[in-house]
């Protein structure tokens, strides 16, 4: 009977504490040209229920980059988009030269984190 108990505990546990977080996909242009995206991370702060998406943005033109924003897409597992937010680096970026940029939003819990994030830089001037 003991055995039987043992058991049966850790799989009653693992029940208990449900399925938890899905991955959320990080999705960006790979281009290399002109104002892009190199890389992208995301990391959730339970504590203060906030999700930030930071993208490193490389400017490979031929001109400052004295104006520009990036854009996170938050899209639920439907394929609908569900919130939006822009950053902006509040610096320019010289030819040859990189930024991370940041955007945050408040998800109430880590299961609530949306299934895809579709990350973009778009210059609003040079």
């Amino acid at each position: 009977m003991k055995k039987l108990l043992l058991l049966c505990l850790p799989i009653a546990f693992l029940y208990a504490c449900g399925p938890g977080a899905h991955k959320t996909e990080l999705v960006f242009d790979k281009k290399t040209d002109g104002l892009h995206i190199t890389a992208v991370k995301d990391t959730f702060n339970a504590f203060k229920e906030t999700y930030y998406v930071t993208a490193t943005v490389k400017n490979s033109g031929k001109d400052i980059a004295n104006a520009f924003l990036v854009t996170a897409q938050y899209i639920e597992k439907n394929g609908d988009i569900t919130d939006e937010t822009t950053a902006g680096a509040g610096r320019a970026i010289a030819p040859g030269d990189s930024a991370k940029i940041e955007t945050s939003y408040s998800f109430p819990s880590a299961d609530r984190l949306p299934y895809k994030v579709k990350v973009s830089v778009k210059s609003t001037g040079f």
